[in-house]
């Protein structure tokens, strides 16, 4: 596939933009269940060996502040320390209750995506992505 020059150069400028102009805090409001599901995200991506780079280390550090939302002492805090450690096979992270919990937040994800937008409606693909339909 190839990028439209016009689109990249675009991008370049706004990215510059950013690098380079003071721009004021933006705000974020979630669920503890959304901001679960954005953590394990960034674990996951996290893992891909070309992902090591400044985007990659910004990612992990908002997903650790985010973390400090629960509760350290609770299984949900637990198994997402789990998520950081890369000792811990995606297979064992993926099985028996963390795979439900991980539908369940696919589930409210798409509940809220509809909820937010109604001339819009997602689901869950048979390969597990949230998707537009």
């Amino acid at each position: 596939m190839n990028l439209d020059p016009e689109l990249m150069q675009q991008f370049e400028a706004e990215m510059k933009q950013l690098e380079t102009e003071e721009f004021p805090p933006s705000e974020v409001v979630m669920s503890p269940l959304v901001i679960f599901a954005l953590i394990t995200q960034i674990q996951l991506a996290s893992r891909h060996p070309f992902n090591s780079n400044w985007y990659a280390t910004q990612s992990q550090s908002l997903a650790r502040e985010l973390q400090t939302v629960f509760n350290p002492d609770s299984a949900i805090y637990q198994i997402l320390e789990m998520g950081w450690n890369p000792e811990v096979g995606f297979e064992a992270w993926a099985e028996g209750r963390i795979r439900q919990h991980i539908r369940a937040i696919q589930q409210h994800l798409v509940e809220e995506l509809n909820k937010q937008d109604p001339d819009s409606e997602w689901e869950i693909a048979g390969d597990g992505s949230v998707e537009a339909v």
